[in-house]
């Protein structure tokens, strides 16, 4: 019973975090996605090559984006989580809109980094603070509701962006696609309040990012997991 006692108690409140957390992740799909559709007007526009194209939605932001998600991700290990997150979300929507206003190549592509590198930091945070709000018995349910936000991002995303670049251009779909995440932040620092880290996590001696990878990759399940996530 004693331990029972450690386990989060799920509140109205609870659920709104996890619904917060969502939405964030929503817009972190749609700032990601939305070049894809705007690609033929970017092309013209900013007069690129399919390699300058294929660079910039791809290899140029997620390999950022995986180089990034390990530092942050020990940033939220080590410091307060929501700060973590508003932070990201600065990042990532200041800088898809700052896109918008790009003139060549080179500035496309540094613009897509900075989305990236604030990406990278909401989910380890994310999911660091959904585990400490939610006990166990709820988290895969409250994990696969944060995770609602990748397809709901992504049909935002193309559709919106796509209207938009009909409407007016590629450049206003990227400035306003960007407004939201900013948005989000002020309610993430004014809403959303730092959980106390499980008494398990909190007096658990963190290791160090080689020993946590090694830690990792010799659980089979984190191993399948990999592979398929990669294929």
């Amino acid at each position: 019973m004693a331990a029972d006692n450690t386990e989060p108690k799920t509140t109205p409140y609870t659920w709104y975090s996890v619904s917060l957390l969502m939405a964030i992740y929503t817009v972190s799909l749609i700032d990601r996605k939305v070049p894809f559709i705007l690609v033929e007007s970017i092309k013209q526009d900013l007069h690129l090559s399919d390699t300058q194209i294929g660079l910039i939605s791809g290899a140029v932001f997620t390999l950022t984006y995986s180089i990034a998600g390990i530092p942050i991700a020990r940033l939220a290990d080590l410091s307060v989580r929501k700060n973590v997150i508003v932070g990201s979300l600065l990042v990532w929507s200041v800088l898809t809109s700052f896109g918008g206003f790009a003139q060549n190549f080179w500035q496309l592509a540094i613009a897509r980094m900075g989305v990236a590198i604030g990406e990278s930091g909401a989910t380890p945070a994310a999911h660091s603070i959904i585990a400490d709000i939610v006990p166990k018995s709820r988290r895969a349910f409250a994990i696969g509701l944060y995770m609602t936000g990748a397809p709901v991002g992504i049909l935002i995303g193309l559709s919106v962006g796509g209207i938009i670049n009909d409407l007016a251009s590629w450049r206003v779909a990227m400035i306003v696609l960007g407004i939201p995440g900013i948005i989000l932040s002020v309610l993430v620092l004014t809403t959303l309040r730092e959980p106390q880290r499980r008494p398990e996590a909190a007096d658990k001696v963190q290791p160090n990012v080689l020993t946590g990878l090694v830690q990792l990759f010799a659980q089979p399940v984190f191993r399948q997991l990999f592979l398929g996530g990669l294929l």
